[in-house]
């Protein structure tokens, strides 16, 4: 995980993320193995008779991180830690199988989640002295914190479909509070400030609570701020006209909504209304105000 960690770190390669999915999954797979090891836990892929199946070169298989994780004894009982895992073992797959690229902004708080989520993991199963947060620090960049620079940059260049089609369905079975949870993708706000105290001035950076009346008085100051991007809500059809029902637009129904989407066109994806994943399409809470706004409008046709 260090090797993974510091080639992420460095500026001089382009194939970070890539490289960082590859070494992590092969982290995690040698600490289950060494887990199950210690417990006595066999990890070998077995015949039917028992004898253990074997590499092409005669050695015996053991099982893959996927496999790993789904054994009843498996010490990783975090269902956003091993959603974050699952999701790095896709994406894993397709760096193989189809190759990537452009991918770092799409699956960064993934994959700052999944050191994390290593570090406390190591601990936890062999002990303190094995951590690894001793050994890295915060990553030294040339580039400001400009907050609009890295959208303009993803803007140019677009999202590699593979990465964006793989991102939509996976997440699309995710429940809402595994997708918000920082073990399933770790997403922070930096504050650049002046000290205002003794010592101060040695911090780099400071953790503040979203919460926190500075959080939100933060965009009125000279600062730059910025956020990593949450994944949206999705809403099917029925869900939007439910919506609409609730609101007191009870003859709001399906057809009405069709003929919306329709006229205005919703379902184009530049206009950022929705998204289809795996065939299915999905509304963003976008589109329920807009649809809560047309039925304002015209309250006395749904009323």
């Amino acid at each position: 995980m260090l090797l993974a960690v510091q080639g992420y770190n460095s500026a001089t390669i382009r194939f970070k993320t890539e490289t960082f999915i590859v070494l992590s999954v092969i982290a995690w797979t040698y600490l289950l193995l060494a887990f199950y090891t210690r417990k006595g836990i066999d990890c070998i892929y077995r015949e039917k008779n028992g004898a253990p199946k074997l590499t092409p070169n005669g050695r015996p298989k053991y099982l893959e991180l996927e496999a790993l994780l789904k054994k009843q004894e498996c010490p990783i009982t975090d269902p956003s830690v091993k959603a974050n895992l699952l999701c790095l073992i896709g994406l894993r797959h397709e760096i193989e199988h189809r190759g990537t690229h452009l991918i770092n902004h799409a699956v960064a708080s993934k994959v700052h989640a999944c050191a994390l989520n290593f570090n406390t993991a190591i601990k936890a199963l062999f002990g303190p002295k094995c951590g690894l947060d001793h050994e890295l620090g915060f990553a030294i960049q040339f580039a400001s914190l400009d907050p609009v620079q890295p959208r303009l940059m993803r803007g140019r260049q677009g999202l590699p479909k593979v990465i964006e089609t793989y991102n939509q369905a996976f997440e699309a079975t995710l429940p809402q509070e595994i997708l918000n949870d920082p073990s399933y993708a770790y997403r922070v706000a930096i504050v650049p400030r002046t000290a205002n105290r003794p010592g101060q001035a040695d911090e780099v950076f400071e953790v503040v609570d979203p919460n926190s009346a500075e959080s939100r008085n933060a965009e009125g100051r000279n600062i730059a701020l910025i956020f990593k991007d949450r994944e949206k809500p999705k809403f099917r059809a029925k869900d939007v006209v439910e919506h609409m029902k609730r609101a007191g637009y009870k003859r709001f129904n399906m057809h009405h909504h069709t003929r919306l989407w329709k006229d205005v066109g919703a379902k184009d994806p530049k206009k950022g209304y929705g998204v289809e994943v795996a065939g299915t399409w999905y509304w963003y809470q976008t589109w329920i105000d807009f649809v809560r706004r047309y039925c304002d409008e015209h309250a006395s046709r749904y009323r």
